[in-house]
């Protein structure tokens, strides 16, 4: 399946390796940018605006960031109406009720918690599977 581009905004080399696995393992044939800081991030969206040809297929958000934190770089997205169409997935593992609340109330496709295992990472990409190809059993 050819998914086009997928954002990865993670601050965890290991997280991302991961991430680029479970991808491979769910057949996600997509070019992978990562943002690896908030504040890298939060540039990326004041400074390029949004359009068509611009956007990812697929962000997938760490809440944890160095400098501006995921939900705060969630909110910047929403009020700049950035890449408003493109579905957000938030990869984090926080569990906290209220950063899950929040993030629903942003409009966030998919909440998924890390966990302590690869078995998370693969969830992950089956998430980003079935949102990118809606034929996907769940």
């Amino acid at each position: 399946m050819s998914a086009g581009r997928i954002l990865v905004i993670e601050d965890n080399p290991a997280d991302v390796f991961l991430i680029r696995e479970a991808l491979r393992e769910q057949h996600v044939d997509a070019r992978v940018d990562v943002v690896d800081h908030g504040d890298r991030a939060r540039r990326l969206i004041e400074e390029h605006p949004a359009s068509a040809s611009g956007c990812p297929d697929l962000v997938l958000l760490d809440l944890n960031l160095p400098g501006l934190d995921g939900l705060a770089l969630l909110e910047l997205m929403r009020d700049r109406n950035w890449c408003a169409r493109t579905p957000v997935v938030v990869f984090t593992s926080s569990e906290s009720r209220l950063d899950y609340e929040r993030a629903m109330l942003l409009g966030v496709k998919r909440f998924v918690h890390k966990g302590s295992g690869y078995e998370a990472f693969v969830q992950v990409g089956h998430v980003i599977k079935q949102i990118l190809d809606p034929s996907t059993p769940p």
